[in-house]
């Protein structure tokens, strides 16, 4: 999926790869969804985690992550898992997504995720890396 490729970014991108998340019962956006009291017409499907608040320590600044949640219209097409993978398989992959932003501190979203393994490799070295696993 190229949108997984190129989707997560930085100022800089020094660093490229991927991450698995489990969460303590599998529904990690759905949990967070409902604790959020986020509008229940919507399904979601995925998420982006942001930071920058790790680059200035010294400014005591909360450590807490922004937090953007995609999310399909239920009412458009489904209102399950199920419903909603048929729709957009009937729709050549289409479907419009809504984007809902939250902020959450990271004891907050220890509540969510059970386990977390993020790979990356430095710019430049991709190839080093393919060739090296």
């Amino acid at each position: 999926m190229d949108l997984l490729k190129d989707k997560a970014s930085t100022t800089y991108g020094d660093y490229k790869g991927s991450i698995s998340i489990d969460g303590h019962n599998g529904a990690i956006l759905h949990d967070i969804w409902r604790d959020q009291e986020l509008d229940e017409q919507y399904f979601p499907i995925a998420f982006e985690l942001n930071d920058s608040s790790l680059a200035y320590p010294a400014l005591n600044v909360k450590a807490s992550a922004m937090l953007t949640i995609y999310a399909i219209d239920k009412q458009i097409a489904g209102n399950n898992f199920d419903e909603i993978k048929s729709y957009i398989d009937n729709n050549s992959g289409q479907v419009e997504i809504e984007q809902f932003n939250i902020g959450l501190t990271y004891n907050e979203l220890k509540k969510y995720i059970k386990r977390m393994s993020i790979f990356a490799v430095q710019k430049g070295m991709e190839g080093v890396i393919e060739n090296a696993i």
